[in-house]
């Protein structure tokens, strides 16, 4: 059958193929004056040898005898007929004599069969073909060949083991549907290569030659829809009468067509991507050119020489006609292109109707995608059984374990926005049957020309967990208050301090001073910043050391303070109070005072939720810094705090330590299962900082909208199902208990008093009245001195709980 198949390609292809084999024999004899063919010696089935055929593409010069790219012997004419293959097609006669198959391993020269293995002289036992599985791996043998320092020796030792394998492969399984599926391939990649190959002289002229064919299938439709619409109103019977009003007619109505068909642009789209927008101009571009038509025979011929129902058909058949061929070269093109994928993973879809109809469109059109969506799982009402582009809808979030019990599939797609963080964690929660790959896809607006690729899918991260929305910013009010500016930002290494220093150098201040203990955290951050539009300077220094902190101040002067050091460690600040009070509390004092003394327009102090009705050390001492911010003031430093929850990812936080559990194979430990925390993003609880900034005019406190607070266990369990493991199986989960100083709940931070500020995200307590607490300093300095514990926990309670009264105005 395989031998029929073949001789019937063969012959079919020659005589149909005959003017255009004729043309490139002409074409490469008129080049160089050499002749048309090429013929080589290769090794065919059994071993025996015989005489291939190829179209010459090379100039007959000395060189090696395996073909790189760039190689100067390579025509003009030669490289554009390597591209389309075309040089292949004399094979055809190979084919008919019996040499070779239309499919089958490639030929070789016998130098190098006789370096055959015995298991790769197995492929010896079948014809060699003309294309063949090899061939499909994209093995770009002459850009390789290009780069190897000995081409031939590469081929020999690295590219041909690898065609052997596939070839081998290939022989042990081959079958007529393999065949076929890998000559479907052959052709489809044949015109994906060309279209992409470089735009040589013959390429260009090809595809400049594209337009004037799409214009006369055009105006080939136009054609036949106007005769058609004469028959259908004749009933088939065509009067001499009419066959004269046609020829009459005829040029204004081609005239028409063209001039509306080139203003509404059908001469430029690829058919393949038709969509609603292109239906829409050939109706607007039909009617206009039908307006046109009438017009010019009423006014040229002074009363209307055609039929009205003759107008009205044609208008209907020509929208028809044309709008029918361009779904029909789709809906085509992504038949073929399925057709020809080597393998198409299952995929569910999930997501809200919004974000799944532009993606649910794309995988069923897009030739690229090897997926295939076989149902939609919706996070918004929709009546289960009904289709989206033909794709079911399967069911809701709630149902998504069954489905996927019922319908196993590789691929979970989630189409979700950033609101439906939520949606995500519950059902990276579940148990879910058949463990398949989940995939986040990039929303519509995020995507190159508006159209999925694979490489746009991206594994999910632990931000998607959070889903916060895109932070508005005032950026024209922020570069104003940073740009020339000398800052300094304390706690500079830290993942607050460090994100800071990112977001303030794009905005071009004068000079930017990192303070931080931490030398090699420091270090990395400024070779970080090597390359920023900013004067960056590393200062190697503890916040408690108030001498050379007054030293860095007068030498560089810094107009803002972002004060981000500090300790935040919970259990660790209850286990090392006085600690916690000689740098949280202290060193800010210290820092507030030699802001005022050397006049530094705003200090920004970072300040944490635990600071609202704070039941800790780490809460306590915070709270105490806000208030150190009322100290007194000589009016020209404005004093503001800025609270937020945690931050997502931060080193020390949550997030790095339940990653480091998983990583060491569990058991990942979780303190309470009901336990919630409010998490924002490093860079959001940055940007909003610097909002902050920007709108604080002295004495407030800010609060950062955290959203909804976050159920730890959940967060454990998707992070490690994100992992690609099963909780419970893989890694155990296990609950310690509430540590030293932990809440349950967090606290909300935006409480009856706040208000919402200019932002959206932020919010801002009045301005309060409260006792000073600088004149007690002293004494707290003694019980730090005496290492007195109790007295500092004391202080810190009677202190951070006072009794606050709103401002008068």
């Amino acid at each position: 059958m395989k031998r029929a198949f073949d001789i019937v390609v063969a012959a079919v292809g020659l005589v149909v193929l005959s003017p255009l084999l004729a043309w490139i024999a002409y074409r490469v004899r008129r080049e160089d004056g050499g002749p048309a063919l090429f013929r080589q010696h290769r090794v065919g089935r059994d071993g025996a040898l015989f005489e291939i055929l190829k179209f010459r593409t090379m100039r007959s010069a000395p060189g090696p005898s395996i073909t790189a790219a760039g190689d100067l012997r390579i025509t003009d004419f030669g490289r554009w007929l390597r591209a389309w293959k075309l040089d292949e097609l004399p094979q055809l006669w190979n084919v008919l004599r019996g040499d070779m198959s239309v499919v089958g391993p490639r030929p070789e020269i016998p130098e190098f069969v006789r370096h055959y293995a015995a298991e790769a002289r197995q492929i010896l036992a079948i014809r060699p073909g003309v294309t063949g599985p090899a061939q499909l791996e994209g093995i770009d043998e002459e850009q390789q060949l290009l780069a190897a320092a000995d081409p031939e020796r590469h081929y020999r030792e690295v590219l041909l083991p690898r065609k052997l394998a596939i070839d081998l492969r290939y022989a042990q399984s081959a079958s007529m549907q393999e065949d076929l599926r890998i000559l479907a391939r052959t052709l489809a990649g044949v015109a994906s290569r060309a279209l992409g190959a470089p735009r040589g002289r013959w390429t260009g002229k090809l595809l400049a030659g594209r337009r004037p064919v799409i214009e006369l299938v055009n105006l080939s439709l136009a054609l036949t829809s106007y005769l058609l619409a004469y028959s259908t109103q004749t009933d088939l019977d065509v009067r001499p009468a009419f066959n004269r009003d046609v020829l009459i007619a005829l040029p204004f109505l081609l005239a028409a067509r063209l001039i509306a068909f080139r203003h509404y642009g059908l001469f430029h789209g690829w058919w393949k991507y038709t969509g609603v927008s292109d239906l829409v101009d050939i109706v607007k571009a039909v009617s206009l050119s039908s307006a046109l038509f009438v017009t010019t025979v009423v006014l040229v011929f002074g009363a209307f020489a055609v039929p009205r129902s003759i107008v009205v058909i044609d208008w209907l058949l020509l929208i028809t006609l044309l709008a029918g061929s361009r779904l029909a070269s789709r809906l085509f093109w992504t038949w073929g292109s399925r057709m020809l994928r080597e393998r198409t993973d299952q995929a569910i879809v999930v997501g809200d109707l919004a974000a799944v109809e532009p993606l649910v469109r794309d995988l069923v059109d897009s030739p690229d995608l090897p997926l295939h969506a076989v149902g939609l799982v919706t996070t918004t009402p929709v009546f289960s059984g009904s289709r989206i582009h033909g794709v079911p809808v399967l069911g809701g979030e709630d149902d998504l374990a069954g489905i996927l019990e019922s319908n196993p599939v590789d691929v979970v797609l989630l189409a979700l926005s950033p609101g439906h963080a939520a949606v995500l964690r519950r059902i990276l929660a579940r148990p879910l049957p058949g463990a398949p790959t989940f995939k986040v896809v990039p929303p519509l607006r995020d995507r190159i020309d508006q159209r999925l690729r694979l490489r746009d899918l991206r594994d999910i991260q632990t931000d998607d967990l959070l889903g916060r929305d895109e932070v508005r910013l005032d950026l024209q009010g922020i570069h104003e208050t940073l740009t020339e500016r000398c800052v300094l930002i304390t706690g500079a290494a830290g993942s607050i301090g460090s994100e800071l220093a990112r977001q303030v150098s794009r905005h071009g201040p004068r000079r930017l001073l990192l303070l931080d203990r931490n030398e090699r955290a420091l270090d990395a951050l400024m070779r970080e910043l090597i390359d920023a539009p900013t004067h960056c300077v590393a200062l190697l220094s503890d916040i408690r050391y108030s001498e050379r902190l007054r030293r860095i101040f007068a030498e560089h002067r810094p107009e803002l303070v972002f004060h981000a050091a500090a300790y935040k460690h919970v259990p660790m600040m209850e286990l090392n109070p006085i600690e916690a009070v000689k740098n949280n509390v202290l060193g800010t004092r210290d820092l507030v005072a030699i802001c005022e003394e050397f006049g530094v327009r705003k200090l920004v102090l970072i300040s944490t939720d635990k600071a609202v009705r704070p039941v800790n050390i780490m809460g306590y001492t915070k709270r105490v810094a806000e208030r150190l911010l009322d100290g007194p003031a000589n009016g020209s430093c404005r004093k503001i705090a800025v609270r937020f929850g945690n931050v997502f990812g931060s080193e020390g936080s949550l997030v790095p330590i339940l990653l480091r559990q998983i990583r060491g194979g569990g058991p990942v430990t979780i303190t309470h299962p009901e336990a919630t925390r409010y998490f924002m993003t490093i860079p959001e609880a940055s940007q909003l900082v610097l909002q902050a900034t920007v709108l604080g005019q002295g004495g407030e406190i800010f609060v950062l909208d955290m959203g909804e607070p976050v159920r730890i266990l959940d967060l454990a369990i998707s992070l490690i199902r994100l992992a690609g493991l099963t909780p419970g199986r893989d890694i155990d989960v296990r609950i310690t208990g509430l540590r030293l100083g932990e809440r349950l709940h967090e606290e909300t931070l935006i409480d009856a008093g706040a208000v919402r500020s200019a932002h959206d995200k932020i919010w801002v307590h009045p301005h309060e009245t409260r006792e000073p607490i600088f004149t007690e300093l002293e004494h707290v300095e003694q019980l730090v001195d005496r290492y007195d514990e109790n007295g500092i926990l004391s202080w810190l309670r009677r202190v951070a709980e006072s009794p606050r009264s709103p401002a008068a105005h």
